[in-house]
C-alpha cells in the first residue's frame, strides 16, 4: 500500500495541469461566515503546489502550506516564490509542527479524506486561535448528458485503460467539476456552503 502522503510524488506535474483551481468567492464566504480578515495567520494543510493557497496569498493573508510530500511541497514553492508572505514546511494535518495558538484559520483543499480525522482535530484545536476556524474545501463532480457521458468515458478508457473503480462503476464516469463547495467549522458549530 502507498503511503498516502507520497502518493502524488511521480504525479505533480499533472495536477498543477489538470487539478482545478478554486473560485475567489471562497474569500468573500469566509469574510461573511468567519469574518476573514488580510491579517489572519491561515494554516492550508494538505497544500499540494498551492491551489488553495493562492487565494489566501492573493487576499493579503500570510500562509503557512503544511505539507508532508517533498515534491508538492517543492512545487508549490517554486509556484509561489513570489509571495512574501508565503512559507512551506514540511509537516502532516496530525503533527504540523506550528505554535499552540499561532493561526487564525486552518484550511485543507480537497485533502481531508487522507488525515487522520481525530488526530488532525486534535491538532487543529491546538495550533488555532479562538473562535478556532477550520474551512474544508472541494470540488464537486457535476453529471452530464447521457450522450456526452458516453463520449467523455470512452476518451477516458482510452487514455486510462483498466481504471474502473473498485465498487464496480467506473471512476468518475461522466462528470465534470461545478460548483465548489466549502466547510466552514469552528470546532463547536458547522455551515455548509455551495458557492
Amino acid at each position: 500500500m502507498i503511503d498516502p502522503a507520497q502518493r502524488f510524488s511521480s504525479r505533480v506535474d499533472n495536477y498543477i495541469r489538470y487539478r482545478p483551481s478554486y473560485p475567489a468567492a471562497i474569500v468573500d464566504t469566509l469574510e461573511r461566515e468567519c469574518r476573514l480578515t488580510p491579517e489572519w495567520v491561515i494554516a492550508d494543510v494538505g497544500a499540494g503546489p498551492g491551489n488553495l493557497t493562492r487565494l489566501f496569498l492573493d487576499n493579503g493573508a500570510r500562509v503557512v502550506g503544511v505539507e508532508p510530500n517533498r515534491e508538492m511541497r517543492e512545487a508549490g514553492e517554486r509556484l509561489l516564490r513570489g509571495y512574501p508572505t508565503y512559507t512551506a514546511i514540511a509537516a502532516t494535518a496530525e503533527a504540523t509542527t506550528l505554535a499552540d495558538t499561532s493561526v487564525d484559520l486552518v484550511t485543507a483543499g480537497q485533502a481531508f479524506h487522507w488525515f487522520d480525522q481525530t488526530r488532525a482535530r486534535q491538532e487543529f484545536a491546538r495550533i488555532l486561535r479562538a473562535p478556532r476556524w477550520v474551512a474544508l474545501v472541494w470540488n464537486e463532480r457535476r453529471a452530464f448528458p447521457c450522450r456526452l457521458r458516453a463520449a467523455s468515458t470512452g476518451v477516458r478508457d482510452r487514455l486510462r485503460p483498466g481504471r474502473a473503480s473498485r465498487r464496480g462503476g467506473r471512476r468518475g464516469a461522466g462528470t465534470l467539476f461545478r460548483a465548489q463547495r466549502i466547510r466552514a467549522r469552528n470546532l463547536r458549530e458547522q455551515a455548509d456552503v455551495r458557492l
